[in-house]
């Protein structure tokens, strides 16, 4: 019989999750859920407005917020097609159930579950979660070594190894963290998560503004026109600080 694991991997993306958990990742898409009839009726209002400009989930109240969360766990649901647990690579194939991925009481950690969502909406791309789970694993194993007593060669080769990968990781995490947020500027309210509504601190702390064009006491400093030197009219194409 023909091995068929590279036609049934066709369309997922290898994943790790922050605790150490692999998965196959099959990108979703409200539409379509929507085509494939996955989508319950009640849920498709909610559908569109995901996939539009309608209200943001922090807007969402009662009913309306129940199903954005609902609409959320059927994306990720749908999304993860196999798991391999910490330290091994044999994937099984797993259907998440909705009490698996209930954002109230989740049976994962959270950190994964929130992961997931991101993932779901687009706010992280597959790439940057699995460079950025994968460094913060080799500083466990490095960390763990320490802890059982490994002598100054191991943890000189496990430094280099770390600081090789940690390069190559953050390089992926710049350019997949730039694009993932520049593809879904049209869904607004980025800076919050997603799920958790208003009192959800900021994504990310807001981008550091040069502080050369500021004055004593951190006021802006007042722009004119420099005058011309020889008799004193307004020179159009240049200011003075």
């Amino acid at each position: 019989m023909a091995d068929l694991s590279a036609w049934m991997k066709a369309g997922t993306e290898t994943v790790m999750l922050p605790s150490g958990v692999q998965v196959r990742w099959e990108p979703t898409h409200v539409t379509e859920l929507m085509l494939r009839g996955i989508m319950p009726g009640y849920l498709r209002s909610m559908a569109l407005q995901f996939a539009g400009d309608g209200v943001t989930p922090s807007e969402m109240k009662g009913e309306d917020e129940s199903n954005w969360k609902e609409l959320v766990s059927l994306l990720i649901i749908e999304g993860v097609r196999e798991v391999a647990m910490p330290e091994s690579d044999e994937f099984e194939a797993i259907r998440l159930t909705p009490a698996q991925v209930n954002d109230a009481d989740p049976r994962m950690p959270r950190v994964d579950l929130e992961t997931l969502q991101h993932l779901v909406l687009h706010l992280r791309s597959p790439l940057e979660v699995n460079a950025t789970s994968r460094m913060a694993q080799l500083e466990r194993e490095y960390r763990e070594a320490e802890e059982r007593g490994a002598d100054d060669d191991e943890l000189a080769a496990l430094r280099e190894r770390n600081e090789t990968k940690a390069t190559e990781f953050a390089r992926i995490i710049s350019k997949e963290a730039s694009s993932s947020l520049t593809g879904w500027a049209a869904f607004r309210d980025l800076g919050r998560s997603i799920v958790a509504g208003t009192a959800s601190p900021d994504m990310a702390p807001a981008p550091v503004q040069s502080a050369d064009h500021l004055g004593p006491g951190g006021r802006p400093r007042r722009r004119r026109r420099a005058r011309h030197p020889a008799d004193g009219t307004p020179n159009q194409g240049a200011t003075a600080v």
